[in-house]
């Protein structure tokens, strides 16, 4: 008589793959080529930013919580902020969930997600581990943002519907980036990136419910990322058809995978792709808050007030309006998702600031009635252009009966239209000094280092700076 099957067994039996090469050796063998000095100089740009949203970011509630855990436990070797040393799950745990409270972490169109979030935390800690150089940090940087961006475009909108793309291919990002600072060959990184993805997920119920869940998408998955890499260091073997197995993530979950984005021949390396927010509300609000500015400096504030304007129209693309269509936010998370509550701070006050997502503005009069008055509809236009591009129009109809409208199709911050090196420098040294955590002498010291790592013999004079 035949035996049952095991709960443990796959329901089917697999083709035989033993011959056959998969994705992810072919991602490693991309990620072990030689990062140039304009690539390091880049990355030492994304490193100075994300120190100035994780610093920001310790005023937060969310930051409270996690600096009290840490503070709990023992200290350890890994530089947590605002919590001295501490284990690297500590450590990485702190630091990945503050890069994202601020809602200003770098961000990837095409793969639609934030590498910096989550890479730059797993690849400081991983610098410690292995006493790194400048050098080592910055490729290792590098190459975890190739690995979440490639492997990120090739989940595509039909992954994001559901899954966090961002931690679902940041998980990668962060054992190719560990794995680069730990010297793996190219079969002990197939052996981290294939047990880095047999964890990937992040669902976006969380989105849904007013909770902290998305920092902790952060944390794990740049910790798994870290994890997986040391265990291949030392041996551990993972799934080499992670990605393109008949149980693995794609058949999983995205069927329709645009598996080439991941073996693409590119000239350059794919960080140079990656946007600097300005604004400090969801990349999908950016380009209606950018079209309001353009409307803005053309009518002048005068004519802007809701008692002239009868009616503003957003039409943008569809997943803009899935994930921040939020008429009356209730809380910060909401405004910072709210396309509504971006495009009304916009119009009355200008280029929004952190305070401009805190309660008070939340609930301003005069910013609640002008909410009321925006609709939303999407744009097929913009909507086919979407992730490559993040579009929108803004039209304006006032009570007069005159129509201004404005389009914007690449957002400041894009590389189409790139900040500079100043307004970087500007934006990390004020969310350094607005945390409270760091003054402003302290502050251009820590930019200044990090911007000029590159040309430094040891990570030493940064991390004794980190707070």
């Amino acid at each position: 008589m035949a035996h049952p099957p095991s709960p443990d067994t796959p329901p089917d039996v697999a083709p035989d793959i033993s011959g056959a090469r998969s994705l992810t050796e072919d991602l490693a063998v991309l990620l072990h080529r030689p990062v140039d000095a304009d690539t390091r100089r880049l990355a030492a740009w994304h490193l100075t930013d994300w120190l100035g949203c994780a610093i920001g970011g310790h005023r937060s509630e969310v930051a409270l919580l996690i600096v009290k855990l840490a503070r709990e436990t023992p200290l350890g070797p890994i530089h947590a902020i605002g919590a001295e040393k501490r284990s690297a799950d500590v450590a990485i745990l702190l630091n990945a969930a503050l890069g994202g409270i601020l809602e200003l972490d770098d961000a990837h169109r095409s793969s639609i997600t934030h590498p910096g979030a989550i890479v730059i935390p797993a690849a400081l800690a991983a610098a410690e581990i292995a006493n790194a150089t400048p050098a080592a940090l910055l490729d290792g940087i590098t190459r975890g943002y190739e690995a979440t961006i490639r492997i990120g475009t090739a989940l595509g909108r039909e992954h994001y519907r559901y899954w966090h793309n961002t931690v679902t291919a940041g998980v990668f990002g962060a054992a190719a980036a560990a794995g680069s600072l730990f010297g793996l060959d190219e079969a002990a990184l197939v052996s981290a990136l294939g047990n880095a993805g047999s964890t990937a997920g992040g669902l976006w119920q969380m989105h849904n419910e007013p909770v902290m869940t998305k920092h902790w998408h952060y944390a794990q998955a740049a910790l798994n990322g870290l994890r997986t890499a040391l265990l291949a260091a030392r041996g551990f073997t993972g799934p080499r058809f992670v990605l393109d197995g008949p149980q693995g993530l794609f058949a999983a979950t995205a069927p329709h995978a645009d598996t080439a984005s991941i073996t693409e021949a590119k000239s350059y390396w794919l960080m140079r792709d990656v946007s600097f927010k300005p604004w400090a509300a969801s990349r999908h609000v950016h380009p209606a808050i950018d079209a309001s500015l353009h409307l803005r400096s053309q009518l002048g504030a005068a004519d802007l007030k809701p008692d002239k304007i009868a009616r503003v129209t957003v039409a943008t693309y569809s997943e803009a309006l899935g994930f921040s269509n939020i008429p009356q936010p209730l809380s910060i998370h909401d405004a910072k998702f709210s396309l509504q509550h971006g495009v009304a701070i916009a119009l009355l006050r200008g280029s929004p600031k952190l305070s401009d997502f805190e309660s008070s503005a939340v609930h301003a009069p005069e910013v609640a009635r002008l909410r009321t008055l925006i609709e939303l509809r999407e744009d097929p236009s913009h909507s086919s252009r979407f992730p490559g591009h993040f579009g929108a129009t803004l039209d304006i109809e006032m009570v007069d009966g005159r129509h201004f409208t404005q389009t914007v199709k690449d957002v400041k911050g894009d590389p189409e239209r790139p900040i500079t090196i100043a307004e970087l420098v500007d934006k990390a040294e004020q969310l350094m000094v607005w945390s409270g955590v760091l003054d402003q002498r302290k502050a251009r010291r820590l930019i200044e280092t990090a911007l000029y790592l590159p040309e430094s013999p040891s990570l030493h004079s940064l991390l004794k700076q980190i707070p």
